[in-house]
């Protein structure tokens, strides 16, 4: 999983090299700092995507809506999706886009056996290991599955689509629509977040 991690990183460093400013890159997001006297219960004003343009085609959205703890619909970056020829293992990588300050900080990465496939993946599965961190102020809700950790949260991973598949080095990128549903809880407030996913 490690080779699957060093992976996802080197091949979204390139492509973020021709991004510039888009705001689309990966903030990888940390859990640190939770402070038990915050009020988490918070609402804040969802992002909005960019005007697509007349003579443009519709852009691949990705969308979070959250409920609970924090309120709110925020924009995500488009997952990656790796597999690695190495350990026969994939990755589902997104987050918050790079520089934004309105809402929380989302980083989402869900990792499980073979090559992505038009299934639904769950928390529960063998052989996952996933990450799930949403950060606001003071106060940070987690999903942890597999790597011998204790598991926190709960999730499922619901893969529509497949496509778009281009090899890279010890491995392939994939195209992917579907949805992510995941509880996070949080060991600084008893409001936990419902998290909702929607990627095309």
């Amino acid at each position: 999983m490690k080779s699957l991690l060093s992976l996802v990183a080197t091949v979204f460093a390139t492509a973020m090299g021709g991004c510039g400013a888009s705001g689309d890159g990966f903030n990888a997001g940390t859990a640190q700092g939770v402070d038990a006297g915050s009020d988490a219960r918070t609402s804040v004003s969802p992002v909005q995507e960019g005007d697509a343009g007349p003579h443009k085609q519709s852009p691949r959205k990705c969308a979070v809506t959250l409920s609970g703890g924090v309120v709110g619909s925020y924009a995500c970056t488009m997952p990656m999706s790796t597999w690695s020829s190495e350990s026969n293992s994939s990755a589902v990588v997104l987050s918050s886009p790079v520089g934004e300050k309105n809402g929380p900080q989302i980083s989402v990465s869900a990792g499980f056996s073979g090559p992505p496939a038009v299934k639904i993946y769950a928390g529960t599965d063998p052989d996952t290991k996933t990450s799930m961190t949403i950060t606001l102020d003071s106060n940070v809700w987690t999903v942890v599955t597999g790597s011998g950790s204790t598991p926190q949260g709960t999730y499922s991973l619901s893969i529509a689509s497949v496509t778009g598949e281009k090899k890279v080095a010890k491995g392939k990128n994939y195209r992917l629509s579907g949805t992510i549903d995941a509880t996070l809880a949080s060991a600084s407030t008893a409001d936990a977040i419902t998290m909702h996913i929607e990627f095309d």
